[in-house]
């Protein structure tokens, strides 16, 4: 146990003589004596009493303000990578539009030689395996067709998401559950 940590008992007494009171919420602010860090064995009697607080009949939730900054500095560092890998795939799609521009040029051409090659030499073995060659360029550009407009879909979705993880991280930007210099931690107790 914490010395002085009399939360409980005060939550209990409330709950008790007040039972309006019960759902309200609390703060705890844990910090070391000498502004120092908390130490591993702190963290672990912070955690401990936490969990006896989620065991109370009175306490709804509480929130573990480590598991939380952790969250939350991990969700920060997502938002980066995720920023990213957007960029990326903008620039595939980009790379892929271009060379199914190409692709289309290409076959283009090749439709041209092969309605030439139907009306002078329609039976030949050369323009039947022109045939099968147009046929595999048409089906790969309708495959590559549909594979970039899966990835235009994919990536506006994931550009909605990243926008709004953007406005959720601003709008979450300088609450901290632990102090930048470990020294202190708040829980939420409901």
């Amino acid at each position: 146990k914490l010395p002085d940590a009399k939360f409980m008992d005060v939550m209990a007494h409330l709950g008790e003589k007040i039972p309006e009171v019960d759902g309200a919420v609390g703060t705890a602010v844990f910090t070391t004596q000498d502004g120092s860090p908390i130490t591993p064995a702190q963290r672990r009697a912070i955690d401990d009493l936490i969990a006896e607080w989620e065991q109370s009949d009175h306490v709804t939730s509480v929130v573990n303000p480590f598991e939380t900054q952790a969250t939350i500095d991990q969700g920060r560092a997502d938002y980066e990578k995720a920023q990213g890998d957007l960029r990326k795939g903008q620039r595939e799609l980009l790379v892929g539009t271009m060379e199914l521009d190409r692709g289309r040029k290409m076959l283009k051409i090749g439709e041209d030689f092969l309605a030439d090659a139907e009306r002078t030499a329609p039976d030949s073995p050369q323009t039947a395996a022109l045939r099968e060659q147009m046929r595999q360029g048409r089906a790969e550009l309708a495959d590559g067709t549909k594979q970039l407009e899966q990835g235009r879909t994919q990536a506006e979705d994931g550009r909605v998401q990243l926008w709004s993880a953007g406005i959720m991280l601003d709008a979450a930007s300088g609450v901290r559950f632990v102090s930048e210099d470990g020294s202190a931690a708040v829980s939420q107790i409901g």
